[in-house]
C-alpha cells in the first residue's frame, strides 16, 4: 500500500503525536467537546486503513 500525505490547505507544516486511549469513541467524544468549546478543527478524527485512529 502506498499513501501520499499532503499538507492541509493553508497550513505549511504538521506534526504527529501518539497517545493511548481506551477506545476511538473516547477520541470522538473529546474532539466534540473541544470543538464545542470553540476550538477550530483542522481534521476530524478518522480510522486509518492500518487501524490507527487519527485526528
Amino acid at each position: 500500500m502506498k499513501f501520499r500525505f499532503d499538507y492541509i490547505k493553508e497550513l505549511n507544516s504538521h506534526f504527529e503525536i501518539a497517545i493511548y486511549v481506551d477506545t476511538f469513541e473516547d477520541v470522538d467524544a473529546s474532539f466534540r467537546r473541544t470543538v464545542e468549546n470553540d476550538a477550530i478543527p483542522v481534521l476530524e478524527p478518522a480510522t486509518e486503513p492500518w487501524g490507527q485512529g487519527t485526528c
